[in-house]
């Protein structure tokens, strides 16, 4: 998972966790009343569904109340019913029986009055449990409601579902009387009516949009930064000491970006020492060599003949030793004066084949199998060199195993140029340390098994010098391939 990611994920769950406090604090403070709080704006509406209604039903027959609250039932997404005595019974809607727990909590009534409302039950006689015996007595003029809260909550039936009272008037024709319509609903969530969600997912919504933009510049400065890092770091591993990453901070980051920068500016001092130290003491070390091969040339000359073996022998080491030197002194040419050399389109075709006249020997398979036509830029001694060490490497471990081959193909912009043979290729974990100065698979630095590790290390120096890549990898079932990659001339 990425910083950026981490620390996005970090904020958001620091904003839950803020939020999941400040609600159990809400909850601990006003226990039950919380409940309220929440509903407030459904209660409102409420009351004006409680109104609607008393104005619908007013001009609708009696016997059609039924059809309306049902309607009503499925927009709203609850069961709908009206009740004009404490027992439970209903004459419209589509709640048939209140559960008995709920009967005390149904109070509609405007008076204290023991009158029984028969003529107005009258019309709902086939909806309530008993038909009452009519009476024609005239009602007392209506009252308006009492003052108080119009919507209770009924929380002792849970069970059965959230339970909403609203107190209201019915009126029809001659007759009048207080009433209330009963809500219930099996969810308080997703229904409009009691409880609208949008408001408090904009809320969410605001402070996910706030928590964002004041971590977002934050994040992004901070990634970015690490980004330049990682890379110049990438690049300080390479062998690349003169990198910069631009960044201008006073805080940790740009504390560790000046330690980088640091780090980089005393490498490039090591290496280019060392490099210089290897192509001086090289230097240095031609005159006696030279002077050496002089006096074994006399002795072998004119020296005793039970001794020529001897001076056979030291002429030999001695060849050995020029060629280690002189191994050595190119290396730290190429070091220090590679990037100081020209560019230029080169061929492809002809610097292979001056590669295999100078390195093959006759029987040896060496063949360019394509490519040949295209074209490079490069410093063209710098990447004769590089394949010639390529070529010679491959002839050396590989010769006897079959074909090698060098080919070149195009690749957006670059050339990737691969000399692959059919030796025993490498380890996997020395595929990346093979190109690194005097690296070798085992310890021993004598002439059969090819000298003090420089070749593949000089390659890497050469074809960086023309602004290229090198790498290699085993191949199936058997080989190895290294690849030059170097930008294409137009």
């Amino acid at each position: 998972m990425r910083l950026r990611t981490k620390i996005l994920l970090c904020a958001l769950v620091n904003v839950a966790l803020l939020a999941s406090a400040i609600a159990v604090f809400v909850l601990y403070q006003f226990r039950p009343g919380v409940e309220s709080i929440l509903l407030a704006p459904g209660e409102a509406r409420l009351v004006k569904l409680a109104d609607q209604l008393t104005i619908e039903l007013k001009a609708t027959p009696v016997r059609e109340w039924d059809a309306a609250l049902a309607r009503d039932s499925r927009a709203y997404g609850v069961d709908l019913a009206i009740t004009l005595n404490p027992s439970g019974d209903t004459i419209a809607g589509t709640i048939k029986k209140v559960p008995p727990e709920l009967s005390p909590n149904i109070q509609p009534f405007r008076t204290s009055s023991n009158v029984m409302w028969v003529n107005l039950l009258a019309p709902f006689s086939g909806r309530l449990i008993g038909t009452p015996q009519i009476i024609n007595l005239k009602p007392p003029p209506a009252a308006p409601l009492q003052p108080g809260p119009r919507v209770s909550v009924f929380r002792n039936a849970l069970s059965n579902g959230h339970w909403f009272g609203v107190r209201m008037t019915l009126a029809w024709p001659e007759s009048e009387a207080p009433a209330m319509l009963l809500v219930r609903s099996s969810s308080i969530l997703f229904r409009p009516l009691l409880f609208d969600s949008r408001p408090w997912l904009a809320c969410l919504g605001a402070i996910a949009a706030i928590t964002l933009l004041c971590w977002i510049p934050l994040i992004r400065g901070l990634t970015k930064s690490v980004r330049k890092i990682t890379a110049a770091a990438g690049e300080i591993a390479e062998g690349h000491f003169d990198v910069q990453t631009g960044i201008r901070r006073r805080d940790e980051i740009g504390q560790l970006n000046d330690a980088i920068h640091r780090v980089a500016g005393q490498l490039n001092e090591f290496v280019t020492g060392q490099r210089r130290f290897l192509g001086d003491i090289s230097h240095e070390l031609c005159t006696p060599i030279a002077r050496t091969r002089v006096a074994l040339g006399v002795l072998e000359e004119h020296g005793d003949p039970a001794q020529k073996r001897y001076v056979e022998s030291a002429v030999e080491e001695v060849e050995h030793m020029s060629a280690l030197v002189n191994e050595l002194l190119q290396f730290s040419k190429a070091g220090l004066a590679g990037p100081e050399l020209a560019m230029e389109p080169v061929a492809i075709g002809p610097v292979v084949a001056r590669v295999i006249e100078r390195e093959v020997e006759p029987g040896t398979n060496v063949r360019l199998i394509g490519g040949a036509e295209l074209t490079v830029t490069a410093q063209p001694q710098g990447l004769f060199r590089a394949l010639s060490n390529l070529v010679r490497n491959a002839v050396r471990y590989a010769g006897a195993d079959g074909p090698i081959t060098v080919s070149a193909k195009r690749d957006g912009d670059f050339v990737v140029i691969s000399v692959g043979d059919h030796g025993p290729g490498l380890p996997e974990d020395a595929l990346d340390r093979v190109f690194t100065p005097f690296y070798r698979l085992d310890d021993s630095r004598s002439r059969e098994s090819g000298g003090v590790g420089l070749g593949l290390a000089m390659v890497k120096t050469l074809v960086e010098a023309s602004g290229g890549t090198v790498s290699c990898r085993n191949l199936s079932p058997r080989g190895l391939e290294v690849s030059i990659r170097l930008r294409a001339a137009n």
